[in-house]
């Protein structure tokens, strides 16, 4: 085994430190926030020709992990009671994902498999590969045990806080990189990409339109943090939070979402705008004053709308990006390499009689035939139950006790709308704090409402997930 550390080591372990010191000793937050440096690593860790690239976020999540071993269980009154069903679920998919990662590619030896890691078109047999993606995948649902039975609701609260503002700072990073890239300014790559699986690439042209991909080892996985953060500041909006800087935050994130040229983020967007126009038209309720009020807030966004359908050049401008992205991806390489992915994996879970090769064993495009190739259907079957659980109070949006519900639900919507499109491993700490919260709520939402909770705003700092 061999450790080495990167240039983003101490500038790392600095910003750690500071945010450490300002969250108070809540280490969740930091993980939230450290999230976007996804092409960073801070120590790298060769076994056996893997290597296991430590990502800032990932450093913070192990000494959450721990303390999270050796803490005392959080006092009753501060924390709320998981839905268990949905952890039994998801106890039974990490158990049948060891069992696939040690067993079936002993048992399937030889089926044709592709990997980037491997190459493509490979005899399957067991190596390291299994071993590094299955530890990935216990960190994730440790992650998810300890902030569901051992982490505060007023620590996970704040997490959601921290997301949304390193999602706002890895847009304004989008931004300056494409500034950057347009003005010859410097961008500090060589801090931003010292990851030996995942390198972090310059930003380039498409179609005349330069596209960006910030801290992140591809422009889709900008595009996969930017939706969730979106997501999260549209539901404050939707909750009646509209403030200057609520607005200022969606505004950037919505640019640094169009500056990736992601698809994924591409239709991701187009799912935000359909579910906020659903919620916005559903809550036309109240009296005169307040339906005044909500035509006074459309009035701007239909103000804006046809100002760019009336200016020839900006539809010209749009329709050309909104089809070099969307329209026309089928015809791209990029779309064929993906495609072809995602085919071979299908190809592998009907090889090993739709059990799976084993976990880590082959990477597709997205998550879905990913999983497939990996799990087989017993394993989708099982991940698929668990995400039901945890998402179906969404048929009741605009009826759910808690405000933070709703954005959780509408964000994890996102994630997982991005796994199915393009985004090939579900190990974010984001979303799996996403899962955590909304299992806690889904308990939450069917208890009658107590009398004791503290009546805050969602942008504030609570004493629990409650705003009555």
């Amino acid at each position: 085994m061999h450790l080495s550390i990167t240039l983003s080591t101490f500038p790392a372990l600095v910003l750690i430190v500071l945010l450490y010191h300002l969250s108070k000793g809540q280490l969740i937050p930091v993980v939230m926030f450290l999230s976007i440096f996804q092409a960073a690593s801070v120590v790298n860790i060769s076994v056996g020709g893997q290597t296991i690239d430590i990502t800032p976020s990932y450093l913070v999540v192990f000494a959450t992990l721990f303390r999270g071993l050796i803490r005392k269980r959080v006092p009753m009154r501060a924390i709320w009671q998981s839905d268990m069903f949905a952890v039994r679920i998801l106890t039974l998919f990490g158990a049948y994902a060891v069992l696939s990662a040690m067993a079936f590619p002993v048992l399937f030896e030889g089926v044709p498999i592709s990997n980037p890691r491997l190459g493509a078109d490979v005899p399957l047999h067991w190596n390291m590969s299994n071993m590094t993606q299955l530890f990935y995948l216990l960190c994730s649902l440790s992650f998810f045990a300890v902030a569901s039975f051992k982490t505060s609701n007023a620590e996970l609260a704040t997490s959601v806080r921290w997301f949304v503002s390193g999602a706002f700072t890895a847009a304004v990073l989008l931004i300056y990189q494409w500034v950057g890239f347009r003005t010859g300014i410097p961008f500090p790559r060589t801090f931003f990409s010292t990851s030996t699986t995942y390198s972090l690439y310059d930003a380039y042209d498409i179609d005349g339109f330069t596209r960006v991909n910030g801290t992140f080892p591809e422009a889709s996985t900008a595009a996969f943090t930017m939706a969730i953060g979106l997501s999260l500041v549209l539901w404050r909006l939707l909750s009646g939070r509209i403030t200057v800087a609520n607005i200022a935050i969606a505004v950037t994130m919505i640019t640094g979402l169009v500056l990736t040229l992601s698809t994924t983020g591409y239709l991701c967007f187009g799912y935000l705008l359909l579910v906020s126009s659903a919620v916005y038209l559903a809550r036309w309720k109240g009296g005169a004053g307040a339906r005044a009020l909500k035509l006074l807030l459309a009035l701007p966004m239909l103000v804006i709308c046809l100002a760019v359908l009336v200016s020839t050049e900006t539809r010209i401008a749009l329709t050309k990006r909104v089809e070099s992205v969307v329209l026309s991806k089928t015809d791209s390489a990029s779309y064929r390499d993906r495609t072809r992915l995602d085919e071979k994996a299908l190809s592998v879970a009907t090889s090993t009689w739709l059990l799976g090769a084993g976990w880590g064993s082959c990477r597709a495009s997205s998550f879905v035939a990913s999983a497939l190739g990996n799990v087989g259907i017993p394993g989708v079957l099982l991940f698929s139950v668990f995400c039901w659980t945890v998402l179906k109070p969404v048929t009741r949006i605009n009826h759910l006790r808690v405000p933070l519900h709703g954005g959780v639900l509408i964000a994890l919507g996102s994630a997982l709308l991005s796994l199915l499109i393009s985004v090939p491993e579900a190990n974010h700490p984001v979303m799996w704090l996403l899962f955590a919260i909304a299992a806690k709520l889904n308990q939450k939402a069917g208890r009658p409402r107590p009398t004791y909770e503290c009546k805050v705003g969602l942008d504030d700092k609570p004493a629990s997930f409650a705003c009555v």
